[in-house]
């Protein structure tokens, strides 16, 4: 091996000879192993139901300003603001969650996120019982809320969970 690859590394331990060509090897190869333990997991779902929430919370935040959008009754606008609030409230809570600053800040985005969408629901309801909205249009909207809500529900069981287990182990 060339002299160019080679260097003398003094340590706490001793003093001693490391190749380059090795060095690159381990640092490729526990890239390569952390790579590959990240794709495992989110192969296995752990967070393919966060990434499907994610998706499913966008969907639905345009279905709102969609369908808030187009109201033409007039006297609906209180109705339409509180359900654009709590419908796009839904998406950006869960967005932000995914940044948080800890497991309980996590797990608190989401729990706002579950109360937007049963408010959200709320107003889904009341504009479809007060004719601003057709049948076809709310069963849509309610089926996107109602899907959220269930995934919200059980990843908030799974994150509060998993925080009691590191807890006690911890």
């Amino acid at each position: 091996m060339p002299a160019a690859y080679e260097e003398t590394l003094s340590t706490p331990y001793g003093t001693s000879r490391i190749s380059f060509r090795v060095a690159i090897y381990h640092v490729a190869s526990a890239t390569y192993h952390f790579a590959q333990a990240i794709y495992h997991y989110l192969v296995r779902g752990v967070c393919m139901a966060e990434n499907r929430l994610l998706d499913l919370s966008f969907e639905f935040a345009v279905a709102i300003v969609n369908l808030v959008d187009s109201v033409n009754v007039p006297k609906s606008s209180y109705m339409t603001d509180q359900l654009a609030r709590a419908g796009t409230s839904v998406g950006a809570n869960i967005h932000e969650a995914q940044y948080a600053q800890s497991k309980k800040d996590f797990i608190s985005k989401f729990e706002i996120a579950l109360k937007e969408s049963n408010e959200t629901s709320y107003w889904l309801k009341l504009m479809y019982e007060t004719n601003r909205i057709d049948a076809q249009t709310y069963q849509y909207t309610e089926k996107l809320c109602g899907n959220i809500r269930r995934l919200l529900i059980a990843s908030c069981k799974t994150a509060k969970d998993n925080d009691i287990r590191s807890c006690r182990n911890g």
